[in-house]
């Protein structure tokens, strides 16, 4: 019998399984599964990592060491010292009365405060002062050399003093010594050593302040 080159499937010959009919398609269809598989992966850890970019901003905002030019419509929460009246006449030799308050620009709990106050010894001098009693120890000195008012407030007896809205702090009684115009203001920490603190209750930071200035002059004579 002569040999052909046809396999006669009753002798016997091997046959295909399904698993090698279907091996190139399932291979596809695994690799496509993994490369699905890596791509959420991936889009997790990406959606992850900025999730996490996002939470360290917000964090870095909020810390409390970061220290950030404060907007204009902040400029309102700065306490402000203001001297009552604003302007004084006086005759040389005679006296008058001033009085510093202090507006809050938020409620505050105090540990004390240092108010200086500047004025021309040449022209003023301070013959009484009257601080605020809202503290349970209170120092006030005068200066007359170099024209400066020191008044140190503290509380010693309870943990903290509550502060809202506006404060009295000192009434002083000048008197003209020389016929001129002077002005007696709050010295801020860029002028002298010496000069205004207010320290919130469990901080050492200063809190910011704006002043005004009262104008005083001295005449020669009101009649």
């Amino acid at each position: 019998m002569e040999a052909t080159g046809e396999r006669n499937p009753k002798a016997g010959g091997a046959k295909l399984t399904l698993t090698e009919k279907g091996g190139p398609k399932r291979l596809v269809f695994l690799i496509l599964l993994l490369v699905g598989v890596l791509v959420l992966l991936l889009g997790a850890l990406i959606w992850g990592a900025w999730r996490l970019a996002g939470k360290r901003e917000e964090l870095w905002q909020k810390s409390p060491t970061v220290v950030e030019p404060k907007k204009e419509e902040e400029v309102e929460q700065v306490s402000k010292f203001l001297f009552e009246p604003g302007d004084l006449k006086l005759e040389k030799g005679k006296t008058g009365e001033i009085s510093l308050l202090i507006t809050w620009g938020r409620k505050f709990d105090l540990d004390g405060m240092d108010v200086v106050l500047k004025f021309d010894p040449e022209k003023l001098e301070i013959v009484g002062v009257e601080p605020t009693k809202i503290f349970s120890f209170v120092n006030p000195r005068v200066d007359k050399e170099k024209g400066r008012v020191i008044l140190t407030l503290l509380e010693t007896q309870k943990d903290k003093v509550e502060v809202k809205e506006a404060t009295f702090l000192v009434k002083l009684t000048v008197k003209g010594k020389t016929p001129g115009e002077t002005l007696l203001s709050v010295v801020s920490s860029q002028e002298d050593k010496v000069h205004t603190v207010l320290v919130e209750s469990g901080s050492s930071r200063p809190l910011p302040f704006r002043s005004d200035s009262a104008k005083i002059l001295v005449v020669g004579s009101l009649r």
